[in-house]
């Protein structure tokens, strides 16, 4: 008797479900052209989901076993954001995190573009002293003629 009531007892009893996972909170950091997100392991999950999104543009959903991911080829000076779901072993995904953004950029464009700035400001710079320069030689020439009488 014990051994048919075990089974039906088994039967009987609730079956634990599987849990989705919970949101994951992604850090985003970019460089030049790349992203570059991470984030802590969540309890349960397998794998992640990571979509990337460049305006009207989605790219994903990428899979990955790890807890960081790396976006190759943004393009430097547009907005990207990003989101990620985990996955339990059931194949279930949890919500998606709150959306993290960033502008990948090349460290060395604002630097040329302040020493092209900076080359420019000398060089107007230098053509206004130029010119002040010329005009107080023409003024002291002019003076000269007329202590001369030869200005009409």
């Amino acid at each position: 008797m014990r051994r048919l009531l075990l089974p039906l007892l088994l039967l009987l009893a609730p079956v634990a479900q599987a849990q989705a996972p919970a949101a994951p909170h992604v850090r985003l950091v970019s460089g030049n052209q790349v992203l570059m997100a991470s984030w802590e392991a969540v309890p349960g999950a397998v794998s992640y989901e990571v979509d990337v999104y460049h305006g009207d543009v989605h790219i994903g959903p990428i899979n990955v076993t790890a807890t960081s991911y790396a976006f190759q080829g943004a393009f430097n000076g547009v907005p990207y954001a990003l989101t990620v779901r985990a996955r339990n072993a059931a194949g279930e995904l949890g919500p998606a995190s709150a959306p993290v953004a960033a502008l990948p950029t090349n460290p060395h464009d604002a630097r040329y573009f302040a020493l092209a700035i900076a080359a420019i400001w000398v060089a107007v710079v230098g053509y206004c002293l130029l010119l002040a320069r010329g005009q107080q030689r023409l003024e002291e020439r002019l003076i000269k003629l007329e202590q001369h009488g030869e200005r009409a």
